[in-house]
């Protein structure tokens, strides 16, 4: 009797554990983001570590390409279209950008850098500090960044810098520079 108990108890306790882990945000996202970019481009992008990738700066000829975020990882849905929208209406990107990794031959992987210029310090004790773009230039099928480069962010820094009592954390700004990013991709080498 007390070892079917204890099968019953650990039964449960696996079933909620499987629950739990079932409805964490993780997999639910993973979910949305394979809907959105598609089983194909979700595998490839399991399969790569854009921390272990190597610099072999050597030009290679591209129609297509795919545009990652910040930690090199899909990105959702809605900050996708963002970036598409923003790159689209620069100057020399034509139909270029694909969410189809089968059909791009360059990767682009833009993450951003919290190493800006700082400017003054506000009288709440904080300062701001611009925000840099790395952009990498990732040849899909040797997984190596062949052309890198950084980007300062645009914009002013803010006239004051608003936080609670006793927060004098930095105040990043600077959006990305879209049009020197497409001129970096396309015609610079």
């Amino acid at each position: 009797m007390k070892e079917f108990l204890s099968k019953i108890i650990l039964l449960i306790i696996g079933i909620l554990f499987f629950i739990i882990f079932d409805c964490s945000g993780e997999r639910k996202r993973e979910n949305k983001l394979t809907e959105f970019w598609g089983q194909k481009t979700s595998e490839f992008f399991k399969n790569i570590d854009c921390n272990k990738l190597t610099y072999n700066p050597k030009k290679i000829e591209f129609d297509k390409i795919f545009i990652l975020g910040n930690s090199c990882k899909l990105i959702q849905e809605s900050y996708y279209n963002l970036n598409v929208k923003q790159f689209s209406v620069t100057e020399g990107i034509g139909n270029s950008i694909t969410k189809n990794i089968e059909e791009a031959e360059v990767i682009i992987w833009i993450k951003r850098l919290e190493n800006g210029k700082k400017y003054g310090n506000y009288t709440n004790g904080a300062s701001a500090i611009r925000l840099n773009y790395e952009v990498n230039l990732i040849n899909k099928k040797t997984k190596n960044i062949f052309k890198k480069s950084t980007f300062e962010g645009l914009g002013t820094p803010p006239k004051e810098i608003k936080r609670k009592l006793g927060n004098n954390s930095p105040q990043y700004f600077g959006s990305i520079p879209y049009q020197q990013i497409t001129d970096f991709i396309f015609f610079d080498f």
